[in-house]
């Protein structure tokens, strides 16, 4: 599992922006699809109304096959079809790579338009929108002068005698008249011819005969009698669609009376170009999640800003640290209110230590006098009391009022520590030397155990020579104290470039698994009932620590292999 929020937060959202873009895209793919087969068949659909209005009778229908696959974006000639017919589906061409499986007469045809074989004789402005007029209805001409519209006039019940023609209707046909009623034919009217004009003076007059006539005038045709035909009607289109071996093809099936064309494209032309678009997609994708997975990254490390100086203050929390705040003005107001509980939570861990610190180091003070005193009364008395019983309880009680003095000194010394006011007084110190002292008191003390030495000479460094001897010699006692019999103790040291370790080493049963994690806490001691069998109070290791690290180093327990256990000091030169 991931553990980091920055790099979870940055996946998830490229996890969730791919799906929102794998939806887009096959959302858009399949739109672009739809209109890319409307546009074909669009296409479709005019070039079989272009090429049904071509003369039948041509013959360079392979010209306007190359042409029409130019048009249609075809590449290949095998992806698109032309199939071109008379009126009585007599073959005029074909294409020669014609699917067996598609047969031309039970293709889809569309009954051919009637034409309009009505006439209208007169001349009229309009020939097309009165020959379009349907029979039986007068068409119209706006209302009359009297308000009425002819066009619309209320049809007659039966038995009733229609309507008569206004007479001021001049549009309106009247009713068909009697034979007998028809007045005869006006006589023929003449033409006037317009007298020749003069020539002029100086020209030469025409030659004409005696008996030359003026050339007739040729009457103009009677416009009447023309007679308008309406315009052939519309082809009529068909889109078709055949699966021919897998392949789906579009066909515009387009018939007229004298003539059916049928082109047809293989639908895998816009397949080939989906799949180009696909391809596209699928290149461009990966890059697309990567720069916003790079951009959710940096992104949320500027949301995580409040969080990363909230570690970075926790880290700085110690005994010094307490009064550090974190500022939280210009931060959002989730960060802020987290901010804000993060400081409060500082100020009563301030308080709460600077309460334990007081009264820490205002016990240890106030029982330093009064057991100096009573340790100073115990001794006089049992100097006045030699050779008495007294003698041996005075005696006792005396180890006890020390052991208390020791552990005062003990906690005043961890007060000042914790409180970072642990007074130093460095001077040059020996440290070979001051090791080998150590190591001919603890022959003195432990005469039962195997000493081992591998100390350098020459060591020195800057140190509280006070301080710096109790740390050693709360190391060396622990190793007498929790020995086994007939064991050892080995005390070596090392020198690097700018520290110095001395580690002491005992031979041992080994430290519970459960105690290591607590042997620098204060008070702590491996019997759990506190008993005597093992001198001490549990404060040493931790002020030895504590020690340790207000000289710049520190103390560890380096190791805990079976049969013996190692502590490591390391001090600074």
């Amino acid at each position: 599992m991931i553990r980091s929020f920055r790099l979870r937060l940055a996946l998830l959202s490229a996890l969730l922006s791919g799906v929102v873009l794998a939806a887009f895209g096959l959302g858009s793919w399949w739109l672009i699809r739809n209109i890319k087969i409307e546009r074909l068949d669009s296409e479709l659909r005019a070039a079989a109304q272009r090429l049904v209005g071509r003369n039948p009778t041509d013959t360079r229908w392979l010209q306007v096959e190359t042409r029409l696959a130019n048009d249609l974006g075809v590449r290949e000639a095998s992806r698109l079809l032309l199939l071109v017919q008379e009126g009585d589906a007599t073959p005029l061409h074909r294409s020669a790579h014609w699917p067996q499986a598609i047969n031309a007469d039970t293709l889809d045809w569309a009954a051919p338009p009637t034409e309009v074989r009505g006439e209208t004789t007169g001349f009229s402005l309009f020939p097309r929108a009165f020959a379009q007029e349907p029979p039986g209805r007068p068409p119209h001409r706006g209302p009359r002068p009297d308000g009425m519209d002819p066009a619309h006039r209320p049809p007659h019940r039966p038995g009733e005698r229609p309507f008569p023609p206004h007479p001021r209707d001049p549009l309106r046909p009247p009713p068909p008249m009697a034979p007998e009623d028809r007045p005869a034919p006006a006589p023929a009217e003449s033409i006037p011819v317009a007298p020749p004009l003069p020539t002029p003076a100086n020209s030469a007059p025409a030659q004409l005969g005696s008996n030359s006539e003026l050339p007739p005038v040729t009457k103009p045709p009677d416009v009447s009698a023309a007679v308008q035909r309406p315009p052939p009607p519309p082809p009529r289109v068909i889109l078709a669609r055949r699966t021919v071996d897998g392949a789906q093809w579009h066909f515009a099936l387009a018939s007229t009376a004298v003539a059916r064309v049928a082109v047809g494209v293989d639908a895998r032309v816009i397949e080939a170009d989906m799949k180009g678009i696909r391809n596209a997609f699928l290149v461009a994708l990966p890059f697309a999640l990567v720069l916003i997975g790079l951009g959710s990254w940096l992104f949320a490390a500027r949301a995580l800003r409040p969080v990363h100086k909230l570690v970075t203050t926790t880290r700085k929390v110690t005994v010094e640290g307490l009064s550090q705040r974190i500022d939280a003005t210009g931060e959002d107001k989730e960060f802020a209110e987290l901010i804000e509980v993060f400081n409060r939570m500082l100020g009563r861990l301030e308080r709460s230590f600077q309460q334990a610190h007081r009264f820490t180091a205002d016990a240890a003070h106030e029982l330093k006098t009064p057991l100096a005193i009573v340790q100073g009364q115990l001794e006089r008395a049992i100097n006045q009391t030699e050779g008495r019983a007294i003698q041996t309880t005075l005696t006792s009680i005396l180890d006890e009022v020390r052991r208390l003095s020791v552990i005062s000194r003990k906690l005043l010394l961890l007060s000042q520590a914790d409180a970072g006011r642990l007074t130093l007084f460095r001077e040059p110190v020996d440290l070979s030397r001051m090791l080998d002292e150590l190591l001919e008191d603890t022959r003195m003390l432990a005469p039962h155990l195997a000493l081992h030495s591998d100390i350098q000479s020459g060591l020195q460094l800057q140190a509280d020579a006070g301080l710096l001897r109790q740390v050693l010699h709360n190391l060396i006692s622990n190793a007498i104290k929790y020995n086994i019999d007939g064991g050892w103790i080995r005390i070596a040291t090392s020198r690097w470039a700018q520290r110095i370790e001395v580690v002491v080493s005992n031979a041992s049963h080994g430290i519970p698994a459960q105690d290591r994690g607590k042997i620098f806490e204060r008070f702590f001691r491996a019997d759990p009932a506190h008993s005597r069998h093992v001198e001490g109070v549990g404060l040493g290791l931790s002020l030895s620590r504590e020690i340790a690290r207000a000289h710049g180093g520190d103390l560890s327990l380096k190791s805990d292999a079976a049969g013996a256990v190692e502590f490591s000091l390391l001090l600074p030169l």
